[in-house]
């Protein structure tokens, strides 16, 4: 085996057009794991913003409902 086989110089253009194609390939499958990635992080950030804004409001209806209560007995006195 001479150096250059060795290194690859010598390889024929149907090697390298392969070797760019194989490239390619797992290029486009990194994206869509990355993109498929994103989107699940976008999910579960939306989830957390549900999560966070019923709390709010959960805590909202308490506060409301202990003004309405307050309200009957000033009333009903």
């Amino acid at each position: 085996m001479n150096l250059l086989s060795y290194y690859g110089i010598g390889q024929s253009a149907k090697e390298i057009r392969q070797f760019n194609t194989d490239d390619t390939e797992v290029i486009a499958e990194g994206t869509l794991e990355i993109e498929k990635t994103l989107d699940l992080s976008r999910f579960l950030q939306t989830s957390r913003n549900e999560e966070d804004n019923n709390r709010e409001l959960e805590s909202k209806l308490v506060d409301l409902e202990v003004l309405i209560k307050r309200k009957i007995i000033i009333q009903l006195n």
